[in-house]
């Protein structure tokens, strides 16, 4: 069953930005994209947004460890906003 899920991208050109994307959790894959210098962003960390939902925390190969650590603190602050609206 495919579900939409958010992917948080750290680095590169998109850093900051957030994509939504169909995904099937029954497939091995995790999701990713090709950031706008062409270098593939690849799934680094998963957390359930709800029962049929998940976000994922994409990287750009060049990525810095400032810019993951601070998407790592939107994921988490997001999952927060999401749990307490329900």
């Amino acid at each position: 069953m495919e579900q939409i899920v958010e992917c948080l991208i750290a680095g590169g050109p998109q850093h900051g930005a957030v994509r939504r994307q169909l995904w099937d959790p029954r497939h091995p894959l995790t999701p990713a994209l090709a950031s706008g210098d062409g270098k593939v962003c690849t799934a680094a960390a998963r957390r359930p947004a709800g029962p049929y939902s998940n976000r994922f925390l994409l990287l750009h190969p060049q990525a810095t460890g400032q810019q993951i650590l601070a998407m790592m603190a939107m994921l988490v602050m997001r999952n927060a906003i999401h749990a307490s609206c329900n």
